[in-house]
């Protein structure tokens, strides 16, 4: 065969052309033939570069893809006819300046400007605007806010509906005097001198004193007047009119029992132990006047004694009734003496009754301290003291006292002393902390309750027999290495059954006698008869194992025991 390498190439096959093709040049020959079709499709696959070569785009089938910008060569024009640019020219595919001329519509003619326009695009709007006065604007139709500003340089009005200035209304305020209330001057209530919030205090603002105090260094009584003369006033610019020289004063500005001792008009000085008199003839229809003579040492006549009175002797009176105090020395009545704090009985063991009436009671009040009633010893030198709750416990209750026999002496229990209970009975009683029984029993007819019984040193717990002679008692030994509690079975155990430990810590449960090994045997196991026939207990497969008797010679017998292992029965000699 002819060296392949020596063929002649064909330069312009057809499709009538065959070639024939070798796997490679030397060695073993393997020819085989390729068609011009399987040549194209070879050709088509790689990747070639065209070179005056028409590509007929129009040809049936023909088309073109894949071009983007990058393959067309910066040398490369495209005839504008070729370019559809309908809606395609973007405003960044513009550069320079477009003439006004190449505009369908002048953008500069205000003629064609529509829509709204930002004052900040006119360059003076601002300035022309504000140099408009206010008196050339349209006057408004609705409120114009000055967002919390002054008016200022504004002149004096003049008509009725004229603005006013501050001037004008400081005039106008400073003969108008508005009462806003009365005045705590104890409390400074309200808030006067004390650093008072701005704007709650005008001028003009007039105040009267409810209740007598100092207002900043100034002393005041009830009635006096308080006017501030500016706004937010300082110490100075208050004006303070005291009530007692305001006139007039008619009677129906004075308030019943208002007027004291000293605001009264009194005729004379008066001297320690006079009283006031009515004397119509005299200034002011009061003078101090001394106590009639019938007065100290009075014939009793009534059960009344006139007002300021100084009597020695109340022989015969038979109530006495006192509209104030009874003053100096000591008052008898029967054997009764009042003197000072002091209520003494005068006769023999003689007792001191206070009678109230109806559901009443003799009350004890409190005042800086709760009420209290002491109870003396006979030198009054020690004294013991029943005492109220204080106010703050709000107790309203009866404390009953304990009823004895006739003569028979009682003793109340005390929350914080140590005492000695004889025969007492306690109803569902709280005890809490620890206490010590010293000795003897604790005695119940029912039940002691409670969540834990502690019997010390190694003491018994006794359970009595039914006439108390004997008992059975539990002891815990002498040393215990560590505490342990045991726990009681849930139910009453079987016959015959006996206490043990559960499988659960420090419990005890029923069961039967025996040890670990043989706990359950007699439950498990069971005597059969025996069947000399195939040498076998006569019953099988039973839950209970079987124990059963066998011959083994003519001389001797076993026990076994019948026992499945492996799936079978294996017989065991026990004995």
């Amino acid at each position: 065969m002819t060296d392949l390498t020596a063929l002649t190439e064909i330069t312009a096959p057809t499709t009538d052309d065959l070639v024939y093709v070798v796997d490679a040049p030397t060695g073993a020959k393997n020819p085989r033939k390729c068609s011009i079709a399987n040549f194209h499709a070879v050709n088509d696959a790689r990747t070639k570069t065209l070179t005056n070569t028409t590509i007929d785009a129009e040809g049936t089938g023909n088309s073109i893809t894949n071009i983007v910008n990058a393959n067309i060569k910066a040398s490369a024009a495209i005839a504008y006819s070729k370019l559809n640019l309908t809606g395609a020219i973007l405003n960044g595919d513009l550069a320079g300046s477009i003439a006004n001329g190449k505009l369908a519509t002048d953008p500069l003619a205000r003629a064609n400007h529509t829509g709204t326009q930002a004052h900040t695009t006119i360059s003076d709007f601002d300035t022309g605007v504000q140099a408009n006065r206010l008196d050339q604007m349209a006057a408004p139709s609705a409120a114009v806010a000055l967002g919390s500003q002054k008016i200022t340089g504004l002149a004096n009005g003049v008509a009725a509906t004229d603005a006013a200035t501050k001037g004008q209304l400081d005039i106008a305020v400073a003969s108008d005097i508005t009462l806003k209330g009365s005045y705590n001057a104890n409390t400074n209530s309200p808030n006067l001198d004390n650093n008072p919030t701005a704007g709650t205090i005008l001028k003009g603002d007039h105040y009267v004193v409810s209740v007598a105090g100092t207002f900043y260094s100034e002393a005041l009584q009830i009635g006096d007047s308080l006017i501030a003369t500016d706004d937010d006033p300082v110490e100075a610019e208050w004006i303070i009119t005291n009530s007692q020289i305001v006139t007039p004063i008619v009677t129906a500005n004075i308030a019943d029992e208002a007027v004291t001792e000293g605001k009264l008009y009194i005729s004379n000085a008066g001297n320690n132990g006079e009283f006031l008199s009515k004397q119509s003839g005299n200034n002011g229809g009061l003078t101090w006047a001394t106590v009639p003579a019938g007065y100290n040492t009075p014939t009793i006549g009534s059960t009344s004694i006139g007002s300021g009175a100084t009597v020695a002797s109340l022989a015969g009176l038979t109530s006495l009734t006192a509209t104030g105090a009874l003053t100096g020395g000591s008052v008898v009545v029967d054997n009764l003496t009042i003197n000072a704090n002091a209520i003494e009985a005068t006769n023999t063991n003689g007792n001191i009754e206070l009678d109230s009436n109806g559901t009443g009671y003799v009350e004890v009040k409190g005042n800086t301290n709760d009420g209290a009633i002491r109870l003396n010893c006979t030198a009054n030198s020690h004294g013991q003291i029943i005492k109220s709750q204080p106010h703050s416990a709000s107790a309203d209750n009866i404390l009953l006292l304990p009823t004895t026999g006739s003569n028979a002496q009682s003793t109340l229990v005390s929350e914080i002393s140590t005492q000695t209970l004889t025969n007492k009975t306690l109803t569902s009683p709280t005890i809490t902390g620890t206490g010590t029984i010293a000795s003897g029993a604790i005695t119940s007819s029912g039940a002691i309750q409670g969540t834990q019984v502690d019997i010390t040193a190694e003491g018994d717990l006794r359970l009595q027999d039914a006439s108390g002679g004997q008992y059975v008692g539990f002891e815990a030994p002498a040393t215990v290495s560590s505490s342990y509690t045991l726990k009681m079975p849930p139910a009453t155990g079987a016959t015959g059954k006996v206490l043990k430990m559960s499988s659960t810590a420090n419990a005890l449960e029923w069961g039967d006698a025996g040890g670990a090994a043989g706990a359950e045997l007699t439950s498990l196991l069971q005597a059969v008869g025996y069947s000399a026939a195939n040498q076998s207990p006569a019953t099988e497969g039973s839950s209970a194992v079987s124990i059963f008797v066998k011959t083994i010679d003519s001389n001797n017998q076993g026990l076994y025991i019948r026992l499945k292992k492996n799936g079978g029965y294996q017989d065991v000699q026990i004995a």
